[in-house]
């Protein structure tokens, strides 16, 4: 009898890991909605849309972004975060969601670690601080000199909790001040460059690189180790004379429900690597600034955490506030 149910119950086993490779195999069998926390024309939602186009190819269903901007990207989240757990609403996470905001707000409408499950973290890209042309200062050491000779007189704009924080950290750093003004969105912060309402501020922009080159901004430092493709000309922070300034590397991810089945999460992680490991995708990406990068969910994760407590730290040693 034992033998029997020995028997019964490996049979049962099989059949189950048979049916959820038969409902990974199928998914998605239906359009999947991808929540994208900030407005259209910016830097996450153009990243967001590259990736959705490509997996609409690969799955063979309509991967559809709606934006659902406010709060720092926390409205979007919120509302994803109360989705069907059955792997058919995803949401693009950043730094600013997943790693700032849980520093900066003391109720969030989500939390990053219980509501949602990493998929996979896909691109990176550099912040670069840039001015309007008419600032009188055309490199680090010249803008911080201007700053420090004419305090007050100038502003920065920002439109996400890290935009905000590099300002602050800038500021600390630098031994200046300056008023941070908010915009709804990157492209709002540009406008209001090239029109004189704000004087800096750090993007992530694929729209800096070309406004530089047609001199409608000014391109000051990158916030990184290494300088980006589509400013080649601008130096990193330390080459300008400020070694020891805040990484301020962006990511940019996609993440599900919790309680997804794994399968789910682990075919749409290997579908999302196969995507940006094409130099196709990778030549098209870095057209925007960003470059590729590859994880499993678990690496996805890590990488969450790890840079959460990184910010925190950014968070505190600058000294912003949710305004």
């Amino acid at each position: 009898m034992f033998k029997l149910v020995q028997v019964i119950f490996a049979a049962l086993l099989c059949a189950g890991n048979a049916a959820a490779q038969t409902g990974a195999t199928a998914y998605p069998e239906r359009p999947v909605k991808i929540v994208m926390p900030f407005p259209p024309g910016g830097p996450t939602d153009t990243i967001a849309r590259l990736i959705a186009d490509q997996l609409r190819l690969s799955l063979k269903q309509p991967f559809i972004v709606e934006n659902k901007a406010g709060a720092g990207g926390n409205i979007g989240l919120g509302e994803a975060a109360k989705a069907p757990r059955d792997g058919y609403t995803l949401a693009i996470i950043t730094a600013t969601t997943s790693a700032i905001n849980p520093n900066l707000y003391p109720n969030l409408p989500y939390d990053p670690d219980k509501d949602f499950v990493p998929i996979a973290i896909f691109a990176k890209v550099a912040y670069a601080l840039v001015t309007r042309p008419g600032v009188a200062a055309n490199n680090l050491a010249e803008l911080v000199a201007l700053m420090k000779s004419q305090p007050g007189t100038l502003n920065g704009g920002y439109a996400s909790t890290a935009s905000q924080v590099a300002n602050d950290l800038f500021m600390k750093a630098a031994g200046v001040k300056f008023v941070s003004v908010p915009y709804k969105g990157d492209a709002n912060v540009h406008t209001a460059l090239m029109s004189g309402e704000v004087d800096l501020y750090f993007t992530v922009s694929q729209q800096a690189g070309s406004l530089i080159s047609a001199g409608k901004l000014k391109g000051i430092a990158i916030a990184s180790a290494q300088r980006t493709p589509i400013m080649p000309n601008v130096p990193t922070f330390a080459e300008a004379g400020m070694p020891g300034f805040f990484d301020l590397t962006a990511w940019f991810g996609l993440v599900t429900n919790a309680g997804v089945p794994g399968e789910v999460v682990a075919r749409l992680n290997q579908e999302i690597n196969r995507i940006v490991s094409a130099p196709e995708f990778a030549a098209r990406l870095a057209q925007f600034g960003f470059f590729p990068f590859i994880t499993t969910p678990q690496e996805a994760a890590d990488l969450v955490r790890n840079d959460r407590v990184r910010w925190g730290r950014a968070v505190r040693e600058s000294g912003a506030t949710v305004q």
